[in-house]
C-alpha cells in the first residue's frame, strides 16, 4: 500500500452541484493482469507513463499524483 488519500484536497464539487469527499487507498504494483474495463462515469482508461501523464488531471486525484511524482519520479530523475 502507498498511502490513503482523505480530507479537504480530495473535495470536489461537480458541475452538477454534487459534492464528494473521495476516499483514494493507493497501492503500487509492477504487474497487472485482466481488463481494465470504463463505467457510466468515465470515458477512457488506460495506463501513462508519469513523464506522460496528461495535462488535465481530476482535482482530486492531483494530490495522489504529486506525492508520486515527488516520491518515485523527481527523486529518481535528479
Amino acid at each position: 500500500m502507498f498511502n490513503v488519500f482523505s480530507g479537504k484536497d480530495l473535495y470536489y464539487k461537480y458541475p452538477n452541484g454534487d459534492e464528494v469527499y473521495n476516499i483514494d487507498i493507493v497501492y503500487i504494483t509492477d504487474r497487472f493482469y485482466g481488463n481494465m474495463e470504463t463505467s457510466d462515469e468515465s470515458r477512457e482508461i488506460r495506463f501513462f507513463d508519469m513523464d506522460k501523464l496528461p495535462l488535465e488531471i481530476s482535482p482530486p486525484v492531483v494530490p495522489v499524483v504529486n506525492m508520486l511524482k515527488e516520491r518515485f519520479y523527481n527523486s529518481s530523475n535528479e
